[in-house]
């Protein structure tokens, strides 16, 4: 089972992006905190018509039971993507566009992973990649 925690979100287009993400991957929530969107035109499968949003005044309170809370953003102590081990039920968080995860959030976070890649990438495409990774290493919550 996966999960998605929006920390922030700065921008509609990501957002909307985000959501049609989690349509694809099967993800049964999109969790927001921050005052951001319920719908955007970017998310062409209508994930909020079949699927809960919810907005939170805290992520960390709202996860998914049983799940457990991966951070993707790059610290000292991330671990790499490539490297990384998925757990079954999963909550990932990605951070605004801006701002990246509040440090409350990643201090609490069961897992911190980042990418490799030369250059920091949208968030949206961050988080595309983490979710296509679970797939490939043999996760798939696509229903």
């Amino acid at each position: 089972m996966i999960s998605i925690g929006l920390c922030n979100i700065k921008n509609p287009y990501n957002f909307g992006s985000i959501c049609r993400l989690a349509g694809c991957y099967g993800a049964s929530s999109v969790i927001y905190q921050g005052d951001r969107f319920l719908k955007h035109s970017t998310d062409t499968t209508k994930f909020w018509r079949h699927n809960s949003i919810i907005r939170s005044d805290n992520l960390i309170k709202s996860k998914p039971i049983g799940s457990k809370l991966i951070s993707v953003e790059l610290t000292d102590n991330a671990s790499n993507l490539v490297d990384f081990v998925h757990p079954k039920s999963a909550f990932v968080v990605v951070g605004g566009e801006d701002s990246g995860i509040d440090q409350n959030i990643l201090d609490n976070s069961d897992f911190t992973v980042y990418i490799p890649t030369k250059h920091c990438l949208n968030v949206s495409m961050a988080l595309n990649l983490v979710l296509y990774d679970r797939i490939v290493k043999g996760i798939n919550d696509r229903r």
